[in-house]
């Protein structure tokens, strides 16, 4: 027998082309030499081996470079020559593996999933195989045969580790429907154990057989209630289907009944992260925390969440305690307690927190709040200065710095201000298009309407099907109540390039507002706004209700979209404006 583990080294040396073209090959004392040291790369130990001529050598090397290229065909009339002078496990496995590759009906898959089994009789793979080639062959009793020996061959196992290889060797046949039959048959050998219930879950997992894996795997958390396995493939189920209800529900009721089980409640928390249940998944990790303090993963889940639930006092006290006892989170930690500081008025111990912040990921937004504590205290220059070292020491994030620099302006509503960065920056990039978008939106906001059209018809002449830029012309105009068929134009392409945008279908509405089609723009609002709740989108939609008559709807638009964004200031001058009254205490 040859031995093809030392040709596989010399794949690696020799200087082969991606195609050969001649039978030059190395000699047998060449190929020998004692620098080549042999690894394991066989189901079963080699026995001894045959002279190794030639043509063997060089069908070898083809075959595998032929396989590399993805020319199955000739990788496999090269595989199929060397079984017939050598019967070696690896090469009976890939000359099966070639054969289903290339699905050539001639050739009799079977008849070569048995020479494989031939030639590798304590091969688990290769009668799981050959059970399949049986049973596409109408042999259902052989096939199951097959699973028997394979079971057997797991016998040293134990639990899920026995089983679990059919779940990668089924995947792996790639027919459905065949791996599907395999695996009721195995159910029905192991006696519907809970382990093979689960596996069978997770194989209706990876044919996107939901529902079957879900009653799999529910049978299999049923026949025994502290298994945590079950569960967390149920989560997996949901969360592919996108049901977030049932995920949250699901991980509920699994934390519940295995409230110690570190792995679900974590899986829980995040679940109760995602739906924004911030309070919840608070209580939840306390608990855990409190039991278990080494848990280092709980503390710093603990720490994000006390700040998003402002609980302040919490917030410091864990981000301290990740400073001593996580040292690779040193500037996030560092980065929070300056955040909390610089809220507390305690400027001068902020800017000392933020300036030992020193991952480059932290790099814009510690420039902001560095910034924006120097502009508190009345160093604007020093302020300024902050970014113009920032974009010296990163000069490929330049556009980034000076956007950033822009928002920290523009929240502090000075208007002439920000007006000067966007010139600066855009006098330094007078090409892109983020910083002309940016102009473009805040000159909208300001009634600079012929500077938002030169920077918006720029972006077009660099960048002709732009639907943002397009939706920022349209609407400019459609809210101003001009040039109302001009707009048309512009949203019509917009919507044509994104018709899925909250944003442009937004503006779309607006203008048939505006136009008086009261039900066309609630067409094009309402579904936008169901989407994404949107303040802004509320602010229009309950105008659009209340001019038709339905005031009530409105309303309760308006007072939906109050309660999530209470500061938000189109809402509230819309509200102030039709029905002052919701905004009451």
């Amino acid at each position: 027998m040859i031995n093809y583990r030392k040709i596989i080294y010399l794949l690696a040396s020799l200087s082969l082309t991606a195609c050969v073209s001649t039978k030059t090959i190395k000699t047998d004392k060449e190929i020998t030499t004692k620098t080549v040291k042999p690894v394991l790369l066989f189901e079963t130990p080699l026995r001894k081996k045959n002279e190794l001529n030639g043509d063997m050598l060089f069908s070898y090397i083809v075959g595998e470079m032929a396989l590399r290229r993805g020319d199955f065909s000739l990788a496999y009339n090269h595989f199929d020559f060397l079984s017939l002078l050598d019967n070696d496990p690896y090469v009976a496995k890939k000359k099966y593996q070639l054969l289903k590759k290339i699905a050539d009906k001639k050739k009799n898959s079977l008849d070569t999933a048995k020479n494989w089994l031939k030639a590798a009789p304590n091969s688990f793979n290769a009668h799981v195989n050959t059970a399949a080639e049986y049973y596409q062959n109408k042999q259902p009793e052989k096939a199951i045969s097959e699973l028997k020996i394979a079971l057997k061959l797991s016998k040293n196992k134990t639990g899920i580790n026995r089983v679990e290889p059919f779940l990668f060797a089924l995947v792996g046949i790639n027919q459905p429907a065949t791996s599907q039959w395999l695996m009721q048959q195995l159910v029905d050998i192991e006696n519907q154990s809970k382990e093979i219930l689960y596996v069978s879950g997770l194989l209706h997992i990876t044919l996107k057989k939901y529902q079957q894996a879900v009653n799999n795997l529910e049978q299999a958390r049923q026949k025994d209630l502290q298994w945590e396995k079950p569960w967390l493939a149920l989560a997996v189920i949901y969360e592919a289907l996108k049901k977030p209800q049932l995920l949250l529900e699901t991980l509920e009721k699994a934390h519940q009944t295995l409230p110690n089980n570190i792995t679900l409640s974590e899986r829980y928390t995040n679940a109760l992260l995602d739906q924004q249940q911030y309070q919840k998944a608070n209580d939840v990790l306390t608990k855990i925390y409190q039991k278990d303090p080494s848990n280092h993963k709980i503390l710093f889940l603990l720490a994000g969440v006390a700040i998003q639930i402002e609980q302040w006092k919490e917030a410091k006290k864990y981000w301290q305690e990740i400073l001593e006892v996580m040292p690779s989170q040193k500037s996030t930690a560092h980065y929070f307690l300056g955040l909390i500081d610089a809220r507390d008025k305690k400027l001068d111990s902020a800017l000392a927190h933020f300036k030992q912040v020193t991952h480059p990921n932290y790099r814009l937004e510690n420039a902001y709040q560095e910034a924006r504590i120097y502009r508190q205290q009345g160093h604007i220059k020093k302020s300024m200065n902050r970014f113009k070292a920032l974009r010296k020491k990163y000069p490929d994030d330049a556009v980034q710095i000076y956007l950033t620099e822009i928002a920290l302006v523009r929240d502090d509503n000075k208007v002439e201000e920000v007006f000067n960065v966007l010139n600066r920056a855009i006098a330094e990039y007078p090409d892109n298009i983020d910083l002309l978008y940016e102009r473009a939106l805040y000159a909208a906001d300001h009634g600079k309407i012929s500077l938002m059209e030169t920077d918006v018809k720029k972006i077009l002449s660099i960048s002709p099907e732009n639907a943002n830029a397009l939706n920022v012309l349209g609407y400019t105009l459609a809210d101003n109540n001009i040039r109302l068929n001009e707009a048309f134009k512009y949203l019509s392409k917009a919507l044509a390039l994104d018709p899925t945008s909250e944003a442009i279908l937004d503006s779309m509405g607006w203008l048939e507002y505006r136009r008086g089609n009261y039900q066309k723009a609630i067409k094009f609002i309402l579904p936008a706004y169901q989407n994404i709740k949107d303040a802004e989108l509320a602010a229009h939609l309950g105008e659009i209700y209340w001019a038709k008559g339905d005031k009530n709807d409105a309303n309760k638009v308006w007072q939906d979209a109050i309660k999530k964004d209470p500061t938000h200031k189109k809402l509230i001058k819309t509200i102030k404006k039709f029905n002052p009254t919701l905004l009451l205490p």
